[in-house]
């Protein structure tokens, strides 16, 4: 199933979307809930960041070759565990809406991930009951300014800006964790191109990894790392993430607006 948030007629709504029509969700998102009345035509509505997260919990360094290209290392060591940083809510993207390049970054890059929706409160969840604290996937830009990423040991401190998490462009409930596949192409050209299989850590250990440490409340978000292929961006770029499974998540880049 494919849940889409939109704003239609200055109303915002949650609604399954089934061939090119979003079909209203009435109750709990994330507990009981129908579907149903009039589908709207998801080309007339505007699709919105489809979680409201309480936090948004990232993990760096998750794909091998990915630590490759960021290392100055000719055989960097793998991580032990699970790296993890917060990315705040206020840096939530909608799809098709601009990634704002700051004023005097020298480098702001594009991270292509799969990201968790939470489906209910979560606390040392064992990786073997996962899948029934998953709501389902979406695919997230985990947009880093580089230059301020490396003045710190905080991560946050490059990836924390407004625009710095475009998320969607749905959910996807999904049954199994295997063979998901993640892309990004910027301005038409291919970049990054993986599988959930090249992870170090997979859903499961990241999932009860984190909730060893936070509570997690449904509609938060985990994203789980990017591939390698990850590289610059500037003003007027098209950044696009994608994925078979999972739709595709587009969003240009302008200059920030001196205030």
């Amino acid at each position: 199933m494919k849940i889409a948030k939109i704003l239609f007629e200055g109303k915002t709504c949650y609604g399954k979307l089934e061939n090119g029509m979003v079909y209203p969700i009435s109750g709990d998102l994330f507990g009981s809930f129908t579907v149903g009345g009039v589908g709207i035509p998801l080309e007339k509505a505007k699709l919105l960041a489809p979680a409201d997260p309480s936090k948004i919990v990232a993990i760096g360094k998750n794909y091998v070759d990915h630590i490759n290209e960021m290392s100055a290392m000719a055989a960097p060591a793998l991580p032990e565990e699970p790296e993890v940083f917060l990315k705040p809510p206020s840096a939530i993207l909608n799809p098709g809406e601009d990634i704002v390049y700051p004023i005097g970054a020298q480098r702001v890059d594009y991270e292509a991930e799969i990201a968790v929706i939470v489906k209910k409160k979560a606390r040392y969840v064992k990786k073997e009951e996962v899948m029934d604290y998953i709501f389902g996937l979406t695919l997230l830009n985990d947009v880093s300014r580089r230059d301020k990423a490396k003045t710190t040991t905080q991560w946050v401190n490059g990836k924390g800006y407004d625009t710095f998490c475009p998320i969607g462009p749905w959910i996807t409930t999904v049954d199994s964790l295997s063979g998901i596949t993640i892309r990004s192409h910027l301005n038409g050209e291919l970049r990054q191109n993986a599988t959930i299989e090249d992870m170090i850590f997979g859903i499961p250990e990241i999932f009860e990894f984190v909730t060893n440490r936070m509570t997690l409340m449904p509609g938060d978000v985990i994203a789980t790392g990017t591939p390698s292929g990850v590289a610059p961006m500037q003003v007027g770029d098209v950044i696009v993430i994608s994925s078979d499974e999972l739709g595709e998540l587009k969003n240009q880049v302008v200059a920030e607006v001196p205030r």
